[in-house]
């Protein structure tokens, strides 16, 4: 029975930590190279974001970042993140309206490992070039801060318990 508060302290910690790791981010980055075309080895970076993951369909960005041949290129109106069972499967953002007339990038991917992930540019005179490329999930603030609280506390009973 003396067990019990402790018992209790310990579950309420696991259950913090199991809450952050299972808090969905909406945050994504993504980098890679082009394979192909008159801008062959060109290093990319970007990111994307948006507000509430569905349970199947398309949600529209909230934001869209892409670093790429010297220029900036920003969120588009019809750019949307795809879930299918509540798992993001797919992005698709087509730079249509870009002030840059010389380059027109094509970011998507398909599959929930993200295996399917591709990049493909059009140059202003049709040539066209392929890249490949890695996405990687940003963690919210809150989930550090919800997994830092759940280990403190687990810190806090053991250290408790090797007192008594």
């Amino acid at each position: 029975m003396t067990h019990l508060p402790s018992i209790r302290r310990a579950s309420a910690a696991a259950l913090l930590c199991l809450a952050s790791a299972s808090a969905a981010a909406a945050d994504y980055s993504f980098s890679g190279l082009t394979d192909s075309g008159p801008l062959a080895g060109s290093a990319f970076s970007g990111s994307f974001s948006f507000d509430t993951a569905v349970s199947d369909g398309d949600v529209a960005l909230t934001a869209f970042s892409l670093d790429f041949a010297g220029q900036h290129y920003g969120l588009e109106p019809d750019s949307v993140a795809t879930f299918a069972g509540s798992i993001l499967i797919g992005l698709n953002h087509d730079d249509l309206g870009s002030s840059d007339t010389a380059v027109r990038p094509n970011v998507q991917f398909t599959a929930a490992d993200w295996s399917g992930a591709a990049f493909w540019y059009e140059g202003a005179l049709g040539d066209v070039g392929f890249g490949s490329y890695s996405i990687t999930a940003v963690p919210e603030p809150e989930s550090w801060a919800l997994l830092l609280a759940g280990l403190g506390v687990l810190g806090a009973v053991r250290r408790r318990q090797a007192r008594r």
